[in-house]
Parts: structure tokens; sequence; C-alpha cells
């Protein structure tokens, strides 16, 4: 078995329409910078078998990487189970104001045909409002630029720092 395999295990586990977080090797259990916004990721199952959780695994993983490289994002350990069984209806938000977090990162990937749909909320923990609805549709090829996409993408709605750089 590879390290990649227990650190996805680490990560999340999707069954039966539940999602599961769990510790990633980049949390942090303490407050973190006073500055820093702290945000959790988690998938959201689709119950089709279009899902692809290893997929979207890997875009999280580069979104954390992008984020918390910023300086101003951390990402909060928990091992918080929330139900959460549809992308576009709001988590348990109560379960997720006991465990500090700001932001909170739903997101699948599917593959309704030969293109992957790669879907991701971020919400508001404190006010229950959605803050960043994006949508990619792409080639496996594409799925290297999307946690780049949705980083940036959050950096702006969330930090409102607008990068000009080049993609």
């Amino acid at each position: 078995m590879s390290t990649n395999s227990v650190t996805r295990r680490k990560f999340l586990t999707v069954t039966s329409g539940l999602v599961v977080c769990t510790p990633w090797p980049h949390a942090v259990s303490g407050a973190g910078n006073g500055n820093q916004k702290r945000f959790a990721i988690a998938a959201a199952a689709s119950g089709t078998p279009a899902t692809d959780a290893e997929s979207w695994w890997n875009i999280a993983q580069g979104i954390t990487s992008d984020l918390t490289e910023t300086g101003r994002f951390v990402l909060v350990d928990t091992e918080l189970s929330p139900d959460v069984t549809d992308l576009n209806r709001p988590p348990d938000f109560e379960k997720w104001r006991g465990t500090r977090t700001e932001w909170l990162v739903l997101g699948r990937v599917t593959k309704p045909d030969r293109r992957f749909k790669v879907e991701c909320r971020v919400w508001n923990v404190a006010n229950g409002q959605q803050m960043l609805g994006q949508q990619y549709v792409g080639s496996q090829d594409d799925l290297h630029r999307i946690p780049h996409l949705l980083a940036q993408a959050m950096i702006e709605e969330l930090d409102g720092e607008r990068d000009h750089s080049p993609q």
C-alpha cells in the first residue's frame, strides 16, 4: 500500500452518502495566526457511480496547498462527520461552528461522460451563506489546473486579493 493511499484515507472516506473529514498533515488544531482564515474541506457524495472521490482528494490537496502557502489561511484539524449528501444544500453549520471553522469548502468530482465535472461551494460557517460556487468541466489533462483556479477564486472572494499573474 502506498503512502498516498494512507494519506487519502486520513483525509476523507465517502461511504453511503456520508462525508467524513479527518486530519490532514497540513492541518492545525490550535488557533494558528490570529489573522489567518480558518477553513475545512469536505467531499459531498452525489450518490451516483460517476462520483470520483480520488480526483476530489487531489483537487482538495491542491487547494489546501495554495491557500496555506499564502500564509493567510490555515486548515482546521477536525474529525467532524457532517451529514452532507447534497452539494447544493447547506450543511449543518452548528456542527462546524464548534470546530472554529470559518469557511467550509465542499466539493465533488463526477464523470458524467468522457469529461470530468468539478463542483465546489464555499460556505461562511458563521452566517450560513454560500460565498462562492464554481463548476469546471474538462478532460483529465485539465484537472491539474482546477485546484489553482479554485484556490485563486477563494483568495479573491475571501481575502479580497486579485491575482493578475498568468495561470
